[in-house]
């Protein structure tokens, strides 16, 4: 399976889940700013998750620098700090007509900065094409198709170097292990240790043939370690099948801005 495709597997999980009555792993509070950065081809820390996430009750999720590393840091925001970011987002998500999309490359398989912002009026959504961080050196053949508004550049170059002083290690409440069907896999299949929840599980949400598995986010190292020893072309074998496997960060009250981003692709 590509890159792409389990990228996009990511994307479509959340809007199909069918959840166990009293099992929520999204739980939390009202998102009201939160920033994603997508990478086609890297399944790098930010490439499935957000690189901002402000939540109403002043969480803020962000990241930052741990040491020489970068990894997911937080702070509870006093109400100072998050009026002020509120009124940074707001005059640019509701003092300019923002259009849905916006292209600074022309071509396709290019990262993707996704904004999404909740007030009192409901969400504003868009994605720009091209827009990074630390942005790569640009090719001849790049071509700005549909430039975004200057104020949502410099709202996006302030978030990229957005820290919090007094910010700790975010602990993820959970840890999403992904599943989908590998049955043809031509290896050795490597077993699911009996110890973990298995697809049966309370813990374990489905989409079709697919599923999630949501473990304590303590056991984020583990299962990183457990995934980077599967070897190629084999499949993890569980409760009599055989899948292929990707673990990803899941955030509070993520599906609220999912949504909100599919309903303008």
């Amino acid at each position: 399976m590509t890159k792409r495709l389990l990228c996009l597997i990511i994307g479509l999980a959340l809007s199909r889940l069918c959840p166990a009555a009293d099992f929520n792993p999204f739980e939390g509070p009202e998102p009201l700013l939160v920033v994603m950065e997508f990478d086609p081809w890297s399944m790098v820390l930010g490439a499935d998750s957000p690189r901002l996430a402000i939540y109403e009750n002043g969480d803020a999720i962000f990241i930052g620098k741990d040491g020489g590393d970068r990894a997911y840091r937080f702070k509870r925001l006093s109400t100072k700090e998050l009026e002020a970011l509120r009124q940074q987002a707001g005059k640019v998500f509701r003092g300019t007509e923002l259009k849905h999309h916006y292209d600074l490359r022309g071509v396709t398989d290019q990262p993707v900065a996704e904004f999404y912002f909740h007030d009192a009026r409901g969400f504003v959504a868009t994605e720009v094409v091209g827009l990074e961080c630390e942005p790569s050196k640009p090719f001849p053949w790049y071509r700005v198709v549909a430039p975004p508004p200057q104020a949502l550049l410099d709202l996006n170059a302030s978030l990229c170097s957005l820290d919090f002083p007094g910010s700790e290690k975010w602990l993820p409440p959970y840890a999403e292990v992904m599943m989908w069907d590998y049955h043809y896999a031509p290896g050795t299949s490597v077993p699911w240790p009996t110890t973990w929840p298995g697809l049966g599980s309370s813990r374990t949400l489905r989409r079709g043939e697919d599923y999630s598995i949501f473990m304590d986010g303590a056991m984020l190292p583990q299962l990183k370690a457990f995934v980077h020893g599967i070897p190629e072309k084999s499949a993890v074998s569980i409760d009599g099948k055989k899948k292929s496997v990707s673990v990803r960060i899941p955030f509070p009250s993520e599906p609220v801005w999912r949504r909100a981003l599919e309903s303008i692709r």
